[in-house]
Protein backbone atom coordinates (compact mmCIF):
# COMPACT_ATOMS: atom_id res chain seq x y z
CA UNK A 1 0.00 0.00 0.00
CA UNK A 2 1.47 3.26 -1.18
CA UNK A 3 2.60 6.14 2.15
CA UNK A 4 0.14 8.80 1.05
CA UNK A 5 1.73 11.28 2.85
CA UNK A 6 5.07 10.37 1.31
CA UNK A 7 3.54 10.58 -2.06
CA UNK A 8 1.62 14.05 -1.30
CA UNK A 9 3.87 15.92 1.62
CA UNK A 10 5.64 18.70 0.05
CA UNK A 11 4.85 19.22 -3.00
CA UNK A 12 3.96 22.37 -4.36
CA UNK A 13 0.67 22.88 -7.02
CA UNK A 14 1.54 24.38 -10.19
CA UNK A 15 -2.00 24.72 -11.44
CA UNK A 16 -4.96 22.94 -11.73
CA UNK A 17 -7.53 22.16 -15.04
CA UNK A 18 -9.59 19.43 -16.49
CA UNK A 19 -7.95 16.74 -19.18
CA UNK A 20 -8.31 17.74 -22.68
CA UNK A 21 -10.49 16.08 -24.39
CA UNK A 22 -7.68 14.23 -26.81
CA UNK A 23 -6.36 12.63 -23.75
CA UNK A 24 -9.65 11.45 -22.68
CA UNK A 25 -10.45 10.32 -26.11
CA UNK A 26 -7.74 8.65 -26.10
CA UNK A 27 -7.55 6.50 -22.55
CA UNK A 28 -11.70 5.56 -23.96
CA UNK A 29 -12.92 8.02 -20.96
CA UNK A 30 -16.09 10.20 -20.98
CA UNK A 31 -15.30 12.21 -18.50
CA UNK A 32 -12.72 14.70 -18.20
CA UNK A 33 -11.81 14.77 -14.21
CA UNK A 34 -9.69 17.57 -13.01
CA UNK A 35 -5.94 17.36 -13.23
CA UNK A 36 -3.84 18.28 -10.57
CA UNK A 37 -0.16 19.47 -11.44
CA UNK A 38 2.43 19.86 -9.40
CA UNK A 39 5.71 22.11 -9.17
CA UNK A 40 7.88 18.84 -9.72
CA UNK A 41 6.43 17.44 -13.04
CA UNK A 42 3.87 15.25 -11.02
CA UNK A 43 0.06 15.42 -11.11
CA UNK A 44 -2.81 13.20 -9.99
CA UNK A 45 -6.40 13.21 -10.93
CA UNK A 46 -9.68 11.15 -9.92
CA UNK A 47 -10.78 7.99 -11.63
CA UNK A 48 -14.22 6.66 -11.09
CA UNK A 49 -12.54 3.11 -9.51
CA UNK A 50 -9.20 1.73 -8.63
CA UNK A 51 -9.06 0.15 -12.40
CA UNK A 52 -9.26 3.65 -14.02
CA UNK A 53 -12.45 3.05 -15.80
CA UNK A 54 -13.27 6.78 -16.08
CA UNK A 55 -12.71 10.01 -14.18
CA UNK A 56 -14.29 10.84 -11.17
CA UNK A 57 -15.04 13.96 -8.98
CA UNK A 58 -12.96 15.57 -5.59
CA UNK A 59 -14.01 16.64 -2.55
CA UNK A 60 -12.09 19.28 -0.97
CA UNK A 61 -12.84 20.60 2.63
CA UNK A 62 -11.85 23.91 3.97
CA UNK A 63 -12.33 24.84 7.21
CA UNK A 64 -16.28 24.49 7.31
CA UNK A 65 -16.92 24.52 3.46
CA UNK A 66 -16.79 21.78 0.95
CA UNK A 67 -15.97 21.97 -2.83
CA UNK A 68 -16.62 19.68 -5.48
CA UNK A 69 -13.93 19.87 -8.22
CA UNK A 70 -16.88 18.16 -10.88
CA UNK A 71 -16.05 16.27 -13.72
CA UNK A 72 -16.77 17.68 -17.36
CA UNK A 73 -18.32 15.74 -19.92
Amino acid sequence: MTDLNKLFAGRTIAGASHMDAETAEQIGWTSRPLIIRFTDGSFMYAQSDDEGNDGGALAMHVGEDMHIAWTQR
